[in-house]
């Protein structure tokens, strides 16, 4: 099978037909809409309710871990409920398709590259869908609410979510352009890294110990700023255009395309010598 037909293979039995999968995260967004209209909301300025300050609350992360700070330490629940989710849904199907009618197709094509491209691809797809519903639902609630789609920013609402580390100072109200990568392009491509590390690193161990390590990564990225921790790159409050010592945007313009291509490259040599016969279904999913 050529390329050209492997991605239309992958995305149409890995994508369209997992609506079901697509209405449980769309679940979880309506759910931080929720959230963000019950806990952060009431205390906006009506003026400053947009669509910015929501997507911020999603999307910002926490601080890192101080021990000499005098405020504990808050857990991103529902940012790491947002990547838990997505990682495992590009956990299994490419080994469930490796160890399924996709192995027959391998065998009979030879074609080892255009089914780890095709893999590739489909990950991306997968993520950028993902990515593109969070923001349709947000959408909605602002559409629903008569919330402003702007993406200005409340300062305020900044220092909250960033633990007043911030520099911004209060009752700012932040321009379009402040934080406009942090919430839209650095996030998704964030997500694309490490998705593409998962699938990698799932072909050198199995998909649960992939996973596994996906969540150690980010878990260990809530507690601590590092550039290669690529949680980082996916909170807004990490930003250096938040708190200093933070990440950059030319950091993620750097580090990001390099992990990704790389997990793409290590990924295909790996998938040169994978014994496609010897390993089943059972080592190789949930």
């Amino acid at each position: 099978m050529n390329l050209r037909k492997q991605i239309r293979y992958d995305l149409n039995f890995g994508i369209l037909h997992e609506t079901k999968r697509f209405l449980v995260a769309m679940a979880l967004f309506f759910s931080l809409c929720a959230y963000y209209a019950l806990r952060y909301a009431p205390s906006l300025p009506i003026s400053a309710t947009t669509l910015g300050n929501l997507m911020l609350t999603i999307l910002s992360g926490q601080p890192a871990y101080d021990p000499n700070s005098f405020e504990p330490f808050r857990f991103p629940a529902a940012w790491m409920l947002l990547f838990v989710l997505l990682l495992y849904f590009v956990l299994n199907y490419p080994f469930d398709d490796l160890h399924g009618f996709g192995k027959q197709l391998l065998i009979n094509s030879g074609n080892r590259m255009s089914w780890w491209l095709s893999k590739t691809i489909w990950t991306i797809a997968l993520v950028t869908v993902y990515w593109l519903l969070l923001w349709l639902v947000a959408v909605i609630y602002c559409l629903a609410t008569g919330t402003p789609l702007s993406l200005s920013i409340d300062a305020n609402l900044l220092r909250e979510l960033a633990i007043q580390q911030t520099q911004f100072t209060p009752y700012q109200v932040l321009d379009i352009t402040s934080l406009t990568a942090q919430l839209t392009l650095i996030p998704w491509f964030a997500a694309i890294s490490i998705a593409l590390v998962q699938l990698s690193l799932s072909l050198v161990l199995t998909p649960p110990f992939a996973f596994v390590i996906s969540i150690a990564q980010l878990l260990a990225a809530s507690y601590y700023t590092s550039p290669f921790l690529l949680g980082n790159y996916a909170m807004a409050v990490r930003s250096a255009r938040v708190i200093d010592g933070g990440i950059s945007t030319w950091q993620a313009a750097i580090i990001l395309p390099i992990v990704s291509i790389l997990a793409t490259i290590l990924g295909l040599i790996r998938f040169g010598r994978y014994d496609i016969l010897k390993r089943g279904r059972s080592e190789t999913s949930f």
